[in-house]
């Protein structure tokens, strides 16, 4: 089955999971969690000091440690590196008191929707086709901080 999921990349004649492909991301959710990047997410996971967050392929590591922080990270980058998936640099931050990752910044005690998605929102809540869609804007910023509704409906 895995062979008839991959399509081969022009030019190099390695196999790639479809991009848009309706099954590329529990495809690819597969794969990490087989490999030695999920085992190590998976360790971190269950330890009592650092805690672990996917989507698709954005990987969030938190700690109160700082320092377990960095060891964590360097042992990451190390394994996708290892793995021939170095991390995106542009996408690599931290540690930090604040990051930004599903767009949504994440800090100690405060998650609020990124401007840029909140302009993204009201566009798309003014235009909404129905009251199902506008629910759905509304319910998910709620759910990640609730002041910032009245930014997405006025």
């Amino acid at each position: 089955m895995a062979s008839d999921s991959v399509v081969i990349r022009p030019g190099t004649g390695k196999t790639m999971l479809p991009y848009g492909y309706v099954q590329s991301p529990i495809l690819a959710s597969f794969a990490l969690d087989r490999s030695r990047v999920g085992r190590f997410l998976r360790k971190c996971e269950s330890s009592e000091d650092v805690t672990v967050s996917v989507y698709m392929d954005d990987i969030v590591l938190s700690s109160n440690d700082e320092a377990r922080l960095y060891v964590a990270a360097a042992e990451l980058a190390q394994l996708a590196t290892d793995a021939g998936l170095p991390l995106n640099a542009g996408k690599t931050i931290g540690p930090a008191s604040t990051v930004t990752a599903f767009n949504v910044e994440l800090s100690h005690g405060l998650l609020s929707v990124t401007k840029e998605r909140i302009d993204r929102f009201r566009e798309s809540y003014a235009t909404a086709s129905s009251l199902h869609v506008e629910l759905g804007i509304v319910n998910y910023v709620h759910s990640i901080n609730s002041t910032q509704v009245a930014a997405v409906t006025t």
